[in-house]
C-alpha cells in the first residue's frame, strides 16, 4: 500500500522527479489487477490518477532529452534532432536543441486526417497541445472571418511560449508550440 502513495517532490530534477511517478503509476497498474479487494483497488485507481496527473504537468517543451523520451514513451536516439511520436491520428515532432526540446509540431497523421480540429483528432491533439505546455489548454477557436478571407494564422502566447496555429477556413491543419519550424 505504501508503493501506492503519491510521493512530495523535494526539489529533484523533473527527470528524477517523472521517474518516482512512473513507479507509482506501474504499482497503481499492477495493484488494479488484483480483483477481490476493493480498498487497494481503489487506492490503485486514486494513484494511477494522480500519477497521470502528474505526468501531464510536466512540459515538452523546455524539457530535456531523457524527459521527453520517458514522458512520451520513446526509444533513445542520442543524435536525433527531431523525436517524433506517431499515433492513429497525430503525428507530434519535438525539435531538440543542446538537448532539450525547443518546440513541438503537430499535424495530422494521413492525407485523408489532416484536420486537427476534426472530431477523430480533436481530443488527442488536445491531450498533445497541453502536454507541450504542462498544462491543460483547449485547442483554438477557428479565427474570425476578415471580409471575404479568413486568417490562415493565428498566433498567442502561453506564459512565454509562442503558439501558431495554422488554418484552412475552420479547420485546424498544425499546431506549432515554442521554437519550431514545420
Amino acid at each position: 500500500m505504501n508503493a501506492l502513495t503519491p510521493p512530495i517532490r523535494a526539489g529533484e530534477a523533473t527527470r528524477v522527479w517523472l521517474q518516482r511517478v512512473d513507479e507509482v503509476l506501474a504499482h497503481a497498474e499492477e495493484a488494479g489487477k488484483v480483483s477481490g479487494d476493493p480498498e487497494l483497488t481503489a487506492r490503485a485507481i486514486e494513484a494511477a490518477t494522480w500519477a497521470r496527473g502528474e505526468r501531464r504537468k510536466i512540459p515538452l517543451v523546455g524539457a530535456e532529452r531523457a524527459v521527453v523520451l520517458e514522458l512520451l514513451h520513446l526509444q533513445a536516439d542520442p543524435s536525433a534532432r527531431i523525436l517524433t511520436k506517431e499515433s492513429d491520428t497525430v503525428v507530434l515532432h519535438c525539435a531538440m536543441e543542446a538537448e532539450r526540446c525547443v518546440g513541438v509540431y503537430l499535424v495530422g497523421r494521413t492525407r485523408a486526417g489532416r484536420v486537427l480540429n476534426a472530431p477523430a483528432q480533436a481530443e488527442e491533439t488536445a491531450a498533445l497541445l497541453s502536454q507541450a505546455l504542462g498544462q491543460s489548454s483547449p485547442l483554438p477557436a477557428p479565427p474570425a472571418r476578415e471580409g471575404l478571407k479568413s486568417p490562415t494564422t493565428l498566433t498567442w502566447k502561453v506564459g512565454e511560449v509562442p503558439i501558431v496555429a495554422r488554418w484552412r477556413n475552420s479547420d485546424l491543419m498544425e499546431l506549432r508550440v515554442g521554437s519550431v519550424k514545420p
